[in-house]
Formats: C-alpha cells, structure tokens, sequence
C-alpha cells in the first residue's frame, strides 16, 4: 500500500521516471530481498494514471503488459472495470488529436482489443471517458487509409453481440454510443465522433440520419457536427463510395461478358461504369444538400476555412453551386468580400 501511494502520488508532477524505478524494484523483488513487495493491480493503476498523464505511450504500453503477466490474480474477472478503463486511456491519451503514427495506431488497436476482452468478460466500460476513447481510437483508425484494419480480428466478441453486420468501424461506434446513450446520455461531440467515422466509410445518408435525429430529440449540433455530416458527402469518402460501385459493376459486366473478346468485354463495361459513377456523385450531392438544408433552417453558417475545407471537391458542380448559393445566399451573406474567388467559383 505504502509503494501504490507512493506511485500514486507522482501523477501531480508526472514524476514518471520514479514511478518506473520503484515498479521495476517491486517486481524484482523476492524471498532474499523483501524490501520491496510484489506489485499489485492497484499498484500497476496508479503507475498507468501516471504515465497517461504525462503522456508516455510506450511506458505505458509497457507496464499494462507486465502488469497482465505479473498479477497473480491473472488479469481477468479479478480484474474490475476500473482497471481495464485505465489501460484502455493509457492506450489511447498518449496520442494527440489527429495523431496516425504508427505507434498511435498500434496504442488505438490494442484499446480496442481491450474492449473486446472486456465484452467476453462480461465487464461493463467504467467511465464516460471510456467511450470517449473508443470512439476516438475508431475515428483515428478508420481515418488512415494506410492501415487495413481487421475489425472482426480485434473485437470477435463485440462483433458476436452486435449480430451479424459487415465488421466495419461505424458498426462498432454505432453499438457504443447507443450503450452510451442507455447508460449516461450522448453528447454532442460524441456526435460529431460517430459521423465522422460514417464519413470516413463514405455513409452520407447514415450522417444525415444522425443529424437528424440530433434535431428531433432537441439537441443543437455544432458546427463540427455539420462539418462531419458534410464530409460524408464528398471528396475520398465519396470517391470510396465510387470504387465499390465501380467494382460491383465491373464483376457484373466480367460475368456477363466471359464468351466475348477482351475488346468488347471492356467496351460494354464502360457505360456501366460511368452509370454508377454518376448515380454515386448524384446521391452525395444530393445528401450535401440536405445538410446545407438543415445548416439553413437551423441559422448555421460555416467559417471560410471550414467551408473552403469541406465543400471544394464540390466546386465544380453546376447544380450544387446554383443550390447553394440560392439556399445560403453565398455571396451575399457568408463571402460578402468576394473571396468565393478562392474556392474556383
């Protein structure tokens, strides 16, 4: 007890060197030398507060793993929710806002996996901050394209309770925040969190729909909510979205066509390509307007930067410029300086 509040003590000045210093002696204690006592769960808490505060990753990654085998009590049902919540922040807080290091990611995968030894446990996410975290390890995740992420691989046991759903990061988000939502309420930048990984699988209308429901139940999006939902509906996400139309399209037309030469088996998969290219640009468009709808019944109007940012792969459609600027009166009221010129209008 006296070396857990000794640990415990240092998360004031993030005294992190020290907290290692006396863990490493306390495991490295034995029979002939009992000056130290073995480390405990508590003790192994009190070291991950610490260096989750001060921002050390690796350490922290470090200690959770030496704390799961050294824990004589195995790290299982001995352990309560309160130690997996802190091994799981550890995992995520070391990592900034927007941080895709590899080492970030690689601290994001190992939450989620503690998420899912939590689920088969049958223990319960301690703190609002839990959720906060998983669901800022799924947007991080879902937001580097470089990294295949084997969602059904990291979380088999949420993904048997959730039922069967393609294994994607928005299911799991979906699944926490309406546990969230059960147990504590949901906040706004929850929200804006759950959309934007919608927008990262290129799911305009699933947005929409939370944005909707935003309203229905009376709560105010931000204007990060309504930047998000219109992410979903244009540049990479929408280009994702045209590939997989793309692909299912090219499978249809390779079937159709296996007795025909290669020549004309290319030449009748064009106009099918470009049928579903067109479907999908239409239907994000028309999911961007239905947000730039709800952003003008509701009085929000986006900053430049956040409007150049979200709305310029946009720029070069005729019908959606000549929507937006009747619905939000662009020239008049949120470029009044003529600066519509930056965005090629």
């Amino acid at each position: 007890a006296g070396c857990t509040a000794t640990i415990a003590a240092q998360r004031q000045s993030r005294n992190w060197e020290s907290v290692l210093e006396i863990l490493r002696r306390m495991e490295a204690s034995s029979a002939e030398n009992e000056c130290f006592p073995k480390p405990t769960v508590a003790t192994y808490n009190a070291a991950l507060l610490v260096l989750m505060a001060s921002k050390r990753c690796d350490e922290a990654r470090d200690v959770l793993w030496r704390a799961r085998q050294n824990c004589s009590r195995g790290w299982g049902r001995s352990c309560g929710s309160g130690t997996y919540g802190v091994a799981l922040s550890a995992c995520v807080a070391c990592a900034g806002q927007g941080d895709r290091r590899p080492e970030a990611l690689e601290g994001y995968a190992l939450a989620l996996t503690l998420y899912n030894e939590m689920t088969q446990m049958g223990v319960a996410l301690p703190t609002e901050r839990s959720y906060a975290d998983l669901l800022h390890a799924l947007e991080e995740l879902s937001a580097e394209a470089s990294s295949s992420v084997d969602y059904l691989a990291l979380l088999p046991a949420v993904f048997g309770r959730i039922g069967d759903v393609p294994a994607e990061a928005s299911r799991v988000a979906l699944h926490l925040l309406q546990e969230k939502k059960r147990r504590h309420g949901i906040t706004t930048e929850e929200y804006r969190t759950v959309m934007q990984i919608l927008a990262h699988e290129g799911k305009c209308y699933d947005a929409l729909g939370i944005l909707n429901g935003m309203l229905k139940t009376g709560m105010k999006p931000s204007k990060r909510c309504y930047a998000a939902a219109l992410s979903a509906c244009h540049g990479t996400d929408a280009r994702r979205a045209r590939q997989v139309a793309e692909e299912v399209t090219l499978q249809a037309a390779a079937k159709e066509a296996r007795a025909r030469e290669s020549e004309s088996r290319a030449r009748d998969a064009r106009p099918k390509q470009a049928a579903a290219r067109e479907a999908s640009q239409q239907g994000n468009v028309r999911a961007a307007l239905a947000v730039v709808g709800l952003m003008e019944r509701n009085g929000v109007r986006l900053e430049l930067e956040d409007y150049k940012e979200q709305m310029d792969a946009w720029k070069h459609d005729p019908i959606f410029c000549d929507r937006l600027r009747e619905q939000m009166g662009l020239y008049d009221t949120l470029l009044p300086d003529g600066s519509g010129d930056e965005l090629g209008w």
